[in-house]
This record gives structure tokens, C-alpha cells and sequence, in this order.
């Protein structure tokens, strides 16, 4: 176990924080869509199969790195190449769900907070406070895992021991 952390690097870490981000969004997501407030039962279109590819694609990408280890040469290499294709799709699925949570919010943002005097206290009662408040912590988490799995992918996931090849000096005669 102490050999596997040894091993990793800066790209396997943001990863993996990207992975949490990407959970936490989901599970704020979902409590948005069913908790009593304004948003209660208005889903948003794709975001639950967005999420879910872009967990599996993270998990699926830093496994592939990660076996460039086990399997030398061309391999090794080719493992690692899709599994870096896979780490960059992951912020393009991200950015859509992104999209699609501040499409289908934007419209009941406004109209709850940017109430006249007159519709004050029928529109921001507690309970749609608490749905934008939830709305908002939601696009905070898609926003933030957006970035950190696009910056991940410019990262290694783990240390590889090049392998060196001896160097054919030439005998000045």
C-alpha cells in the first residue's frame, strides 16, 4: 500500500478530488430536485447519466494510467494514451451537466430572488431560500469539479521508471 502512494503523483490526486467533487454535486443535485422548495420535482435532463459516465470515466482513466506500471512498452503506452482520452472527456461531460443544472435553475434563481416588494414574502419563503441556496451549492460543485478534472488531465498519475538505455560511447582513436 505504501509503494502505491509512493507512486502517485499530482494528476492521480486531483483526480480523485475531481471524483469527490463530482459525487457531492450529484448527491446536492438530487437533494435540489426532491427536497420541499421551488425546485422540488423539476429535474434536470441528463445530468444523472452525465454524472454517472463522468465517474466512471474518471475511475476507468486513472486505472488505465495507473496499469502503464504493470504492462511495459507499447502496451503500457497505449493503455495510458485512452486512459488520458478517457480523463478528457471528463470536463466536457461536466461542462454539459453544468450547462444543462443552470438551464433548467436560472428561470426560478430570478424569479426568487429578484422579487418586487409586493411578491416578497409569497416568493422567498424558507423553503425556496432553501432550494436556491441548494440550487447554488449545486452549480458551485459541478463548477469547481469541472475545473479540477479539466486540470487533472494536464497531470501524471503516476511515477514511471524510464527505462534507460546504455549509452554506446565512441573511442577517439
Amino acid at each position: 500500500m505504501i509503494d502505491f502512494i509512493k507512486r502517485q503523483r499530482a494528476g492521480f490526486y486531483i483526480s480523485v478530488c475531481a471524483l469527490i467533487l463530482v459525487i457531492i454535486g450529484t448527491i446536492v443535485q438530487a437533494v435540489n430536485v426532491n427536497s420541499v422548495g421551488y425546485f422540488q420535482g423539476k429535474t434536470i435532463p441528463g445530468i444523472g447519466v452525465l454524472s454517472a459516465l463522468s465517474i466512471i470515466f474518471l475511475i476507468v482513466g486513472v486505472c488505465l494510467r495507473e496499469l502503464r506500471v504493470r504492462f511495459p512498452g507499447l502496451i503500457g503506452n497505449i493503455m495510458d494514451f485512452v486512459g488520458l482520452l478517457f480523463l478528457a472527456v471528463v470536463p466536457i461531460l461536466l461542462s454539459i451537466a453544468f450547462m444543462n443544472f443552470i438551464h433548467t435553475r436560472a428561470e426560478g434563481l430570478a424569479f426568487i430572488l429578484a422579487s418586487d416588494d409586493n411578491t416578497r414574502a409569497n416568493n422567498q419563503t424558507p423553503e425556496n431560500m432553501a432550494s436556491v441556496a441548494s440550487a447554488i451549492t449545486g452549480i458551485i460543485f459541478y463548477v469547481i469539479a469541472t475545473l479540477t478534472s479539466l486540470v487533472g488531465v494536464f497531470f501524471k498519475t503516476i511515477k514511471v521508471e524510464e527505462e534507460t538505455t546504455p549509452e554506446v560511447s565512441e573511442k577517439a582513436e
